[in-house]
């Protein structure tokens, strides 16, 4: 298999150190400094479509500057040189302090130094500068064949999001190739991948004339986060990589953006028999581009009637929701449900996808049962007859019952009124699931007076069958 063109400087331990800046040096003496046992140092993330090895004569170290190797150092290993920061200079070395790992790397007379964590806190030489020649500028490694060239299509990158957790997904890098393509009659490909957020194996995709697609393996997410860097495609024309495409390695920029999952703790929490109870609220994380998100109740016990009522708040920066469950009268006992919540997301590759979670809901009621209620008992209404319309007036009320009974409203009485109404129409009703609404006088002339009714109800309970009222009154003033 092709050799790494990379080289790892050190196994990283877990040590502190500081430094940096100009002056003294943080770093000791190179005398003093722990040896390499392998200056060649060890294969990183890189990985061939084709089976070979790679021999090639070392730069010598006068063609390396230390500015290339460590910004090679930060590409190459980001665990260790997270950030890009500037040359310092303190004789005898020209080195670069990491601050968020600890970790220093410098060159002195050629010799390659790495002092923090990742060198277990002692100065250790990890070889010369030209062990890192080959790793840092590879095309000077390799002859270029003239006559081809290869370019990156548009899109001239990789933008990939994943929900945390998903499948192994395919992305793919499009190549155009140019010139003599006679001599190209076969391709190697070396891809280097210093975050391993590719898997160790690629497949050639779409074929023409001029040009492919490779196909990279991007292995599942665990953390939640967007990635970026870049990739490092060799396009060589031997097994050895001894020939190259002239203008390769080719810089790949990524991003893998790494969608949050939602996280929702189940709820639990008890009130009194048929009174609205106390709101319970849960503020939790959207996840990063999120266009819209709903909640909704789903009850364990069957029956149309909701024991609690959901509503949904986003907070000004749309960085957090907030669901608010409200308990609604219902009969003593355990209550239990779900609300499902789903998030759809829409991150700038246009690709939607939608995030799912649950709150598992426990409500816990206690009180005397009842068969039905009515709020309020006997209903009263006052209304000035300047008020009437050519609607009439109307009145309306709301009435629940237990889940074991059956109530259904029957008729509206009307009782007593003025006689001046008796030519013009009284009534005309509707029933909805739990609300009913009356309309007295349709004809808008009713005159002033006292005016009584009866809704009447047929309640079945227990296979019993009783008949319900509730009386109304309204008084019209003049």
């Amino acid at each position: 298999m092709f050799r790494t063109l990379a080289s790892i400087l050190v196994a990283a331990l877990l040590l502190a150190a500081c430094g940096g800046g100009s002056g003294s040096s943080p770093l000791p003496a190179p005398d003093t400094a722990v040896r390499s046992a392998t200056p060649a140092m060890a294969p990183a993330n890189a990985w061939s479509v084709a089976l070979s090895s790679r021999t090639a004569p070392p730069m010598a170290a006068a063609d390396l500057s230390a500015t290339q190797l460590f910004d090679w150092a930060e590409w190459a290993y980001p665990a260790l040189f997270p950030s890009h920061e500037a040359d310092a200079f303190a004789d005898p070395y020209q080195y670069r302090f990491y601050p968020a790992t600890g970790n220093h790397v410098g060159v002195a007379g050629g010799a390659v130094y790495l002092l923090g964590p990742a060198s277990g806190g002692v100065l250790q030489s990890v070889g010369r500068m030209q062990d890192f020649a080959c790793a840092v500028r590879p095309e000077t490694c390799s002859a270029a064949v003239p006559g081809v060239s290869v370019t990156l299509e548009s899109p001239a990158g990789i933008y990939e999001a994943v929900r945390t957790g998903d499948i192994a997904r395919l992305a793919h890098i499009p190549l155009r190739l140019d010139g003599n393509l006679a001599l190209l009659s076969r391709v190697y490909l070396l891809v280097e991948d210093p975050q391993g957020l590719f898997a160790l194996g690629t497949s050639l995709g779409y074929f023409t004339p001029t040009g492919f697609d490779l196909h990279l393996i991007l292995r599942p997410q665990a953390t939640p986060g967007a990635r970026s860097g870049s990739l490092r495609l060799h396009v060589c024309l031997d097994a050895g990589c001894t020939t190259r495409a002239p203008n390769t390695p080719l810089t790949v920029p990524y991003t893998v953006d790494v969608l949050e999952n939602i996280a929702l703790p189940p709820v639990s929490f008890s009130g009194l028999a048929y009174q609205a109870g106390t709101t319970q609220s849960v503020t939790f994380a959207l996840p990063r581009h999120t266009a819209s998100w709903r909640a909704d109740w789903y009850q364990d016990r069957n029956g149309w009637q909701p024991v609690i009522a959901v509503r949904t708040e986003t907070s000004a920066d749309g960085a957090t929701g907030t669901i608010r469950l409200d308990p609604l009268g219902t009969d003593p006992g355990v209550h239990t449900g779900t609300v499902r919540v789903g998030a759809v997301v829409r991150p700038p590759n246009g690709t939607e996808y939608e995030i799912n979670s649950e709150i598992k809901v426990t409500y816990t009621v206690t009180g005397e049962r009842k068969v039905y209620w009515f709020t309020p008992d006997h209903l009263e209404f006052t209304i000035p007859a300047s008020q009437i319309t050519t609607q009439g007036i109307l009145t309306d009320f709301s009435y629940s019952w237990s889940f074991s009974a059956d109530l259904r409203w029957v008729a509206t009485e009307y009782l007593s009124a003025p006689a001046a109404a008796a030519t013009h129409p009284l009534r005309e009703n509707w029933c909805g699931i739990s609300t009913l609404q009356l309309a007295w006088g349709t004809d808008g002339a009713l005159p002033p007076g006292t005016y009584t009714a009866r809704h009447v109800f047929e309640l079945t309970d227990l296979g019993v069958k009783s008949t319900l009222y509730v009386p109304v009154t309204l008084t019209i003033t003049p």
